[in-house]
């Protein structure tokens, strides 16, 4: 068990400046995230909201084409 500790500490200790690159990326998505839905009107906020219960839905429902998705968004 330690010697499982002592490699993912060196690992992180060699890999910090990636580590710190994703994790501010990560912060920042969040943070515009946080902003967009802050100065939407209740509108945009409710079309937002449909969208993300289709999709949240069609995930459910195995009704998704992955190789579409992945394309869409590419």
């Amino acid at each position: 068990m330690n010697k499982i500790i002592d490699r993912t500490k060196k690992h992180i200790e060699n890999q910090k400046k990636k580590y710190i690159f994703l994790i501010s990326i990560i912060l920042i998505g969040i943070i515009s995230g946080l902003l967009f839905i802050f100065f939407l009107t209740k509108e945009d906020k409710l079309l937002v909201n449909k969208e993300l219960e289709t999709v949240i839905n069609n995930i459910n429902n195995h009704k998704i084409n992955y190789y579409k998705t992945l394309i869409n968004s590419l």
